[in-house]
């Protein structure tokens, strides 16, 4: 199953029928032409943002309030959403960043992935993601994909989305 660099038509089709989200890379003045939906998968709701038609993001959070904290095999199963789990890399970062002596928030230990998928067209593309266990959400998104605006998303800016920041 691939759900990222694809066209709506077939995340809908792999996903079912979605509702309205809010968007949460950056809305009508950033990332012109965003718009978000939300699908229904088990256990999880994913946010998906599409730009022209192509999924470019998805940011899978627990559908229970009582749980939210993402186990490990939680993030198995979101990231199988979008690879195979043996062609997903990853690396681990356990220490928050530093400003100086300061130390700007806890985000407690990152892990990040990567990956790619292809594209509607069948070309490769590359898939970024990221957790901390902090945070209620996991978060994959593809930075470039040929004749798509290129995207940077920040992990600040989704943890604003969540009231994180």
């Amino acid at each position: 199953m691939a759900i990222l660099a694809q066209n709506k038509q077939d995340v809908d089709q792999q996903l079912g029928s979605p509702t309205i989200a809010n968007n949460l890379i950056g809305g009508e003045d950033f990332f012109k032409g965003e718009k978000a939906f939300e699908y229904d998968v088990g256990d999880f709701l994913a946010t998906v943002g599409f730009y022209g038609d192509i999924s470019r993001y998805v940011c899978f959070t627990k559908q229970s309030l009582a749980e939210q904290a993402f186990a490990p095999e939680d993030v198995e199963s979101c990231l199988m959403l979008i690879a195979p789990a043996s062609e997903w890399k990853s690396s681990t970062d356990p220490n928050p960043a530093s400003s100086g002596d300061k130390t700007i928030g806890s985000t407690g230990t990152t892990t990040q992935y990567q990956t790619t998928t292809k594209d509607a067209t069948g070309n490769d593309v590359d898939v970024l993601a990221w957790h901390r266990t902090t945070k209620p959400y996991v978060f994959a998104y593809c930075p470039l994909i040929p004749g798509q605006p290129a995207i940077a998303a920040s992990p600040l800016q989704i943890d604003k989305n969540f009231g994180q920041a």
